[in-house]
């Protein structure tokens, strides 16, 4: 074994020896160790091989680190000049950051302008003065129901990759009114229909005309079926047409009118007798005209009427009573008949 006059790499290195002499006979000898003794040290080879690391755009770059992956340091020792090392190198992958939009729930009156679609970043954030540009859409459609709200053309760019959460446009139906109804009295009839006239839509938008229109405009019903005076009256009025499922519609409020006594006669009614000094004028025959079927009517004072005098004569007048009885009997009027 010999000793190099330096441990780092060089070509034609002094090389020194302690060789020494043995055996019985040693001591009577002297030894002179060899000289000019010259060698090469060579750089130790190493394979450093980087680790991939990754990272979300915006976040702090990882530490890097590597592995020696052939060869192989000796204790104490350091990659330094006296290395020869083969470097395997690897990549920092940068992955776009999160971001996560939620759609604002919109809605609408038939025929009016769209509102505004916003959003809201719900997770994630943006880097320094990056910001969100571009504005969302929806699903084409302007008549009454839910339109779904899209992404859009919003972005933040291409370091950031978005998650958009939908949500949608809700088109209601417009509120129309009826304008100009108005009630018509009308004789008893043992029935609640109203007759209505006047009634004109109003709200419709300009360009549904012709596409929109009131039926049942011309018919109510009474509160009631017996005769009396500002009796409410209720409509049942509806759209028709190919837009009508885009509005709704005010039935008009506030309808009255009155239902008068239907009016009945007596017929076949016949008067006479013997003088006797009286005006009594005994009657037959009279019978009731005009009761409407179902009703109970009835009439009274059918025997009696009175003659214009008490003498004997032909041709005398006569004046009756006649009244309605029954249940019925308030929905009707009575005309007396001429004798």
């Amino acid at each position: 074994a010999g000793t190099f006059a330096q441990s780092t790499p060089g070509t034609g290195v002094a090389v020194s020896t302690a060789m020494s002499l043995t055996g019985s006979s040693a001591g009577n000898y002297a030894l002179i160790q060899p000289a000019g003794l010259q060698a090469d040290i060579g750089k130790m080879a190493l394979t450093v091989t980087v680790d991939p690391k990754s990272k979300v755009y915006g976040d702090p770059d990882p530490t890097l680190t590597y592995q020696v992956t052939s060869g192989a340091l000796a204790t104490g020792e350091s990659l330094t000049g006296a290395i020869t090392v083969t470097f395997v190198p690897n990549n920092l992958t940068i992955a776009p950051r999160p971001l996560t939009l939620t759609a604002d729930a919109k809605t609408k009156v038939y025929g009016q302008a769209d509102p505004v679609l916003t959003y809201q970043l719900t997770s994630g954030n943006l880097v320094g003065s990056d910001s969100l540009s571009g504005s969302l859409n929806r699903a084409t459609g302007n008549d009454v129901g839910t339109y779904a709200i899209g992404q859009g053309g919003v972005t933040a760019g291409g370091n950031y990759a978005i998650t958009f959460v939908p949500d949608n446009l809700t088109i209601t139906a417009k509120g129309l009114t009826v304008t100009g109804a108005v009630a018509a009295n009308k004789q008893y009839d043992r029935t609640t229909v109203a007759s209505i006239s006047g009634a004109t839509l109003s709200g419709v938008e300009a360009g549904d005309a012709g596409q929109v229109t009131l039926a049942g405009g011309t018919v109510g019903t009474f509160a009631q079926r017996q005769v009396g005076t500002g009796i409410g009256v209720t409509t049942a009025m509806t759209l028709t047409g190919a837009k009508a499922g885009n509005y709704s519609l005010t039935q008009p409020a506030g309808l009255t009118a009155n239902i008068t006594a239907k009016a009945l006669t007596v017929t076949g009614t016949t008067a006479g007798k013997t003088y006797d000094g009286t005006t009594t004028a005994p009657l037959t025959g009279a019978t009731l005209q005009g009761v409407i079927s179902g009703d109970t009517v009835t009439l009274g004072n059918v025997n009696a009427g009175a003659f214009a005098t008490d003498n004997a004569g032909t041709g005398i007048a006569v004046t009756t009573s006649f009244m309605l009885l029954g249940a019925d009997k308030d929905n009707y009027s009575i005309s007396q008949p001429s004798l």
